[in-house]
């Protein structure tokens, strides 16, 4: 059905409003026609809907009806999601992403490759008692691969095993926390400790520092067996002190400092920017070679210097053929005239 335009509407109620005024009667039939047919447009007929239905009322509920029993409202429901075959490739797209993720968080404890191996085997230890031992402590499962430790379990043991492996890593030995842990246990079968504080019970261990050896492996330097050794700040065994460099206190000034010139200053207060890249590359040749040359010259003057004889001594005077005794008698007489 075609939609009436603006001029058929104006027309259309032109002739309601005459009708309106001619015959009112016959206008408000009309209207009400109108007003019925817009309201029940799309109504169907309902021949089960009858009067005698009263749609308020609440309908009893029983359990049983007409002999059927009903059942109950809960419906329970398993069922298992097994991985499906076609995430792997998704998986496998993803995975580089996954990795550079996680690459902040795994092995960056420890950059030197052997001391971490080290560390990492005593989390083993011989013939994996440590990690059994940790197991059986934190009841977890732990397993150690690669740059990682994996484990399983609850949640406190899982802070334990965080804790032991962490610990490991900063060369601290597993072993001190598995005695705290075997202490911690055998405190907890006891109800009278409960609530009480039990950091007396538990070990506390130092770190022990060794002293640092000499030059040459702790030995005594050379030149002496270090009996008549007396030292520079006149107690044995501590080191000469040391001169404390006093600072210069610089005068505040508000002011930034100066801006240093960049690369391209220098270069065009030099006029080095205006030259051929031939020019450029001659230029730094020869500023290379004169620095070459110059190490060369110290070089050589100090190889020169080790050919140079050193200063001697004045001669000592020649011994006679007497041995000294002329002398030994002039100092005998000289001791005798002065007596």
């Amino acid at each position: 059905m075609a939609r009436k335009s603006r001029a058929q509407k104006e027309a259309a109620a032109t002739e309601r409003a005459k009708l309106a005024e001619e015959d009112p009667e016959k206008y408000a039939e009309q209207e009400a026609e109108r007003d019925a047919k817009k309201k029940q447009k799309h109504r169907k007929d309902k021949p089960w809907d009858t009067d005698d239905i009263d749609h308020w009322a609440i309908q009893p509920f029983e359990a049983e009806e007409n002999g059927k029993k009903w059942e109950p409202f809960l419906e329970e429901s398993s069922f298992a999601t097994l991985f499906p075959k076609y995430r792997e490739v998704y998986l496998r797209e993803v995975w580089g992403h996954v990795v550079s993720a996680l690459d902040k968080h795994i092995g960056n404890i420890i950059r030197n490759n052997d001391r971490f191996v080290k560390r990492r085997q005593r989390i083993l230890g011989p013939g994996g008692s440590t990690l059994k031992a940790i197991e059986l402590l934190t009841q977890c499962y732990v397993l150690v691969q690669g740059n990682t430790v994996a484990a399983m379990g609850g949640h406190k043991g899982l802070k334990e095993v965080r804790k032991i492996v962490i610990d490991c890593m900063k060369n601290i030995h597993p072993i001190y926390h598995i005695k705290e842990l075997m202490i911690k246990r055998e405190l907890a079968k006891d109800p009278k400790l409960a609530n009480e504080n039990w950091e007396r019970f538990l070990p506390k261990f130092r770190r022990r520092r060794e002293k640092k050896k000499g030059p040459a492996g702790g030995a005594p330097e050379a030149g002496g067996s270090g009996s008549n050794a007396v030292p520079v700040n006149g107690e044995e065994g501590q080191p000469p002190a040391k001169k404390m460099k006093m600072k210069e206190k610089k005068s505040y000034t508000p002011f930034p400092p100066a801006q240093q010139p960049s690369k391209i200053d220098l270069q065009l207060e030099s006029g080095e920017y205006f030259l051929k890249p031939r020019e450029k590359q001659q230029r730094e040749e020869e500023r290379r070679k004169a620095k070459q040359a110059a190490v060369t010259n110290a070089r050589q003057e100090e190889r020169a210097q080790a050919f140079i004889a050193p200063e001697e001594g004045p001669a000592r005077a020649a011994v006679g053929v007497d041995g000294g005794k002329k002398e030994k008698k002039k100092r005998k007489r000289d001791d005798a005239d002065g007596a």
